[in-house]
Order: C-alpha cells, then sequence, then structure tokens
C-alpha cells in the first residue's frame, strides 16, 4: 500500500514520461472510440473523468461529444488530478461518481445534453 501512496502522491513525473516513451508505439488493442459511435446505443449515458496534470489526453472526451450530438455526455475535467484521480482528488471523484450515480437512479441522464465541467477549484485532498 505505501508503494501506491507514494506512485500517487507526487507530481505525475513518471507518468509523463511513460506517455512520451510510449507515443510511438503503444496502442490500444480494442480501441473505444470507433465502438461509442457504432456500437453503443444512443440512450446510454457518458459520463468521462480526466484529472487536469494527467499524462492521458482528455480529446477523446471531445470526440465522443462530436459523436453522440443526441446522448448524454459529460465530461469532467478534475483540477490538480493526475490519471488517477481517484487517489489524487478522493473527495472529488467521490463527490463526482455519487452525482454521476444520483442522477442515473433519478433518471435525469434522458435528456440529450453534451457538457465539460471544470470542477475541484478550492477544495482540499488530503
Amino acid at each position: 500500500m505505501n508503494y501506491v501512496y507514494h506512485c500517487n502522491a507526487q507530481n505525475p513525473t513518471g507518468e509523463t514520461a511513460f506517455m512520451h516513451m510510449q507515443v510511438p508505439m503503444a496502442w490500444a488493442k480494442r480501441p473505444m472510440l470507433p465502438r461509442i459511435g457504432r456500437e453503443l446505443h444512443s440512450s446510454v449515458p457518458i459520463s468521462m473523468i480526466y484529472g487536469t496534470r494527467s499524462w492521458m489526453d482528455s480529446t477523446s472526451g471531445d470526440k465522443v461529444l462530436e459523436c453522440r450530438p443526441s446522448s448524454y455526455v459529460n465530461i469532467y475535467h478534475v483540477q490538480r488530478a493526475g490519471h488517477h484521480v481517484h487517489a489524487h482528488r478522493p473527495h472529488v471523484f467521490n463527490a463526482l461518481v455519487n452525482d454521476i450515480c444520483s442522477k442515473v437512479e433519478a433518471r435525469l441522464d434522458i435528456e440529450p445534453v453534451a457538457r465539460v465541467t471544470s470542477v475541484g477549484d478550492g477544495e482540499t485532498d488530503t
């Protein structure tokens, strides 16, 4: 557990190095983006959570917004969080997941909406 803490408590220098090393050779075996537009029914709501300091490119979220214009798509950018948002900003992450689940349970995800939201400013996590 100590190892996981130290991997996630620091700035994402290792993640940044990994991103730069893997760019020419690492691809997903079955990328999700082409499948979202073709295979996923438009009534399925999508919420994506990105850390603003992550090595992962968040433009996939923008592309999901483009390919699902009549669907519920919500993209969250969590300030001061790396790739492991759940570890870097646990309180913000948990609040987001609870909010998303509440919307699904209340069926508030039925109406088409395309939204990009920045969250986590002014909040502290330990």
